[in-house]
């Protein structure tokens, strides 16, 4: 590999790097100054050597890689790996890299930290938010991951690195007071069909909406006081695994919960087959259907406009750990992958700090045998 000064026609001068690729090809670049010459020998040099070198001229865009990714993911779903949900959020993130504030003609070897970075500060003068940026890069930085898997790109320039998301963006996720959905579930009574009960079980189960429509009466056992959660429905009524491997999970039901859900079970037939919450012809009810026919007209009556369905799985998480349930147990009912993720999502949930009263009694049951 040598690096030697060119000078052009026009009397400009400029530095070229001459090598031979992974696979014996003879390569060549330019640059403009002796500086960025050399750099890019000496990385192209390590990346040759290990056999991860990407040469410019088959590099694809941002906007190829984008594309390619998202047909991976699809592929995720079809094979039933990956949720929908989870599909369309990743398309809405990644629209933005490649819409008029993103990067999408530029090159993947070109796409560094510096320029993803300065993607992100377009994105929050556009407008958005620094943590919805963040989430941006977030997205972006998987799926350049996929792209090193993929031999797309040698290195994840992003790798190691997290997006500045600034001091007043660090918002914690919403958790609803106690007599917040108290109100909620009061008013929730009143709605026809199984709704009413689809907003209870969302509160006192923590199970996301889509495993909430996967459920079957089979799932619900009785006697146990359990429901198991084994499947998730998606927006068309699809079913499908779990959103991790932990989802496959046994929750325990309250004792009013399970007395609703015995009064629906028997109403339903006793169908062990049959959705507990579902449509007028059986299948697993239409939830974007029910948020706009239903939950935010029921929100705004009862002054909770805002609440998200969602946030009632907050509420579950939160008044667990208030209620003194070991994080490690709370991560196991909501699914979570790692207690590691509950503490993250909840860690302002906690109980507060103690005093150190307690100590006391600890130091006279240390004194006590002597």
């Amino acid at each position: 590999m040598s690096v030697r000064k060119r000078t052009l026609p026009s009397g400009e001068t400029r530095w070229l790097v001459d090598y031979r690729d992974s696979q014996g090809k003879r390569r060549a670049q330019q640059f403009k100054t002796q500086r960025e010459a050399k750099a890019f020998a000496a990385k192209s040099a390590v990346e040759v050597a290990e056999r991860i070198h990407i040469p410019k001229a088959e590099a694809v865009t941002v906007r190829t890689a984008v594309e390619r990714y998202t047909k991976h993911l699809e592929g995720r779903v079809a094979a039933d790996e990956l949720e929908r949900r989870s599909l369309a959020d990743v398309k809405s993130k990644l629209a933005h890299v490649c819409g008029e504030n993103g990067l999408p003609e530029v090159l993947l070897p070109d796409a560094s930290f510096g320029a993803v970075d300065a993607m992100r500060l377009r994105l929050v003068a556009g407008g958005m938010s620094g943590a919805n940026a963040a989430k941006v890069v977030g997205t972006l930085r998987t799926m350049l991951n996929w792209c090193v898997d993929s031999r797309l790109a040698s290195r994840n320039p992003l790798a190691g690195r997290r997006a500045k998301r600034g001091s007043r963006d660090k918002v914690q996720v919403p958790i609803p007071s106690q007599d917040a959905v108290s109100t909620l579930l009061e008013a929730a009574d009143a709605l026809p069909g199984c709704y009413g009960l689809y907003v209870r079980a969302a509160a006192l189960t923590g199970c996301r909406a889509g495993e909430l429509r996967g459920l079957q009466w089979r799932h619900v056992d009785f006697d146990e006081g359990t429901v198991t959660v084994t499947q998730r429905a998606e927006q068309d009524g699809t079913l499908g695994n779990p959103k991790t491997v932990s989802g496959h999970r046994t929750v325990p039901l309250p004792a009013g919960l399970l007395a609703k859900l015995k009064e629906a079970f028997l109403a339903a037939g006793r169908d062990g087959t049959r959705f507990i919450f579902a449509n007028r012809v059986g299948v697993p009810l239409d939830h974007d259907a029910f948020s706009g026919r239903h939950w935010r007209p029921m929100l705004k009556r009862i002054g909770l406009e805002g609440l998200r369905f969602h946030d009632l799985r907050h509420y579950y998480a939160s008044a667990l750990l208030n209620a003194g349930v070991p994080v490690t147990e709370v991560s196991r009912r909501l699914g979570h992958a790692d207690p590691a993720v509950t503490l993250r999502v909840y860690s302002h949930a906690l109980p507060e700090a103690s005093s150190g009263s307690e100590l006391a009694a600890i130091e006279a049951g240390l004194t006590a045998k002597r």
